[in-house]
């Protein structure tokens, strides 16, 4: 893993596209803005990719860059990624250069949608509570939310990039970030937890039909019912390092396996829909978790939301008998056939 010096680099802040630009950028760019090198060339290492060929984040064509009324930061700073309020995208792309934040005491600039709004303390409690572990001292999180000339800013490359890699440098950092935040209490879990389900059943998006029957009966056999959205990092953790299976339909929850010990838990990850995401195979794979995956995936159920076909948003239909056999064989159910 390296990272680049830029000296006298200009960074503008990002903005979300406007529908009339897409046709002058690849499809998959969302975010205008980024950095410029002391020639005010776009500086491309820097932009978000995921599986490398899939450009997130582009250099707006139509800005000039113009320094004099840029806000001027003298010594050395860190460039840190754009700042996500969901929490698998902030897990594994804000943090993605954890590996280099962590060993480095500049402050470390984000970009962020309406930058020049935001300040730590407004920022969701679980980011605050993952930044602070990460950089030790929460005055180094700034925001870029205008133009700005850095006399020095260090790009580290991402440790981690969507669907291609977790470098084991990433893993590590984030691992020691888990373990800080860890520490703290785990208030509202049983102090003995065997079998844990991770439900999406409160969620607006991407539920699974069906999940809340499927969770009483899980709920009768043994299951702990967990709702991650209603437990703190620290708890999410717990889980991860004190079940002895930890079992759902697959969504975030599941990347909170990069700030977990690995102490035996096995994973039993039911994919939402095809294709599989390579993100949770390669969590695991980087924190040397057991897992087994399983996809009973059958249909979308609304026809307008599998029109857009972006099943991120549309709930789903699951085999649950399917389901249910899996963890019968895995011995977690005393019962052979789902009655739910």
């Amino acid at each position: 893993m390296e990272s680049t010096n830029l000296a006298n680099s200009f960074v503008t802040p990002i903005r979300l596209i406007g529908l009339k630009e897409k046709a002058w950028y690849p499809s998959s760019v969302q975010f205008l803005g980024g950095i410029y090198d002391e020639s005010n060339r776009p500086f491309l290492p820097s932009l978000l990719r995921r599986y490398v060929t899939r450009q997130i984040q582009a250099h707006d064509s139509s800005y000039n860059v113009d320094r004099s009324n840029a806000l001027v930061v003298s010594g050395p700073a860190l460039y840190g990624g754009i700042l996500f309020d969901h929490y698998g995208h902030f897990l594994l792309e804000t943090l993605s250069r954890a590996w280099r934040i962590a060993g480095c005491a500049a402050d470390v600039y984000f970009h962020k949608i309406n930058a020049e709004q935001a300040t730590f303390h407004n920022l969701l409690p679980w980011q605050q509570e993952l930044l602070a572990a990460l950089t030790g001292d929460v005055g180094r999180v700034q925001f870029i939310g205008q133009d700005t000339v850095f006399e020095e800013l260090i790009v580290p490359e991402p440790g981690f990039v969507s669907r291609e890699f977790c470098h084991p440098l990433q893993a590590q950092a984030l691992l020691k970030v888990g373990g800080k935040v860890g520490q703290k209490e785990a208030k509202k879990l049983p102090h003995a937890i065997e079998k844990v389900w991770l439900s999406r059943a409160f969620w607006q998006k991407g539920r699974i039909t069906g999940e809340i029957e499927l969770e009483q009966a899980l709920e009768k056999q043994g299951f702990f019912i967990c709702h991650p959205e209603r437990y703190s990092v620290a708890e999410q953790i717990h889980l991860f390092e004190h079940a002895h299976y930890l079992a759902g339909f697959t969504g975030s929850a599941f990347h909170t396996v990069l700030l977990a010990r690995n102490n035996g838990c096995q994973l039993l990850h039911f994919f939402r829909f095809s294709p599989e995401n390579e993100n949770y195979s390669m969590c695991v794979n980087a924190t040397g978790f057991n897992a087994r995956y399983y996809n009973y995936f059958e249909s979308f159920n609304d026809a307008a939301d599998h029109a857009f076909q972006h099943p991120a948003v549309a709930n789903v239909q699951q085999n649950r008998p399917s389901v249910w056999a899996t963890l019968y064989g895995h011995r977690l159910v005393a019962e052979a056939v789902f009655c739910g």
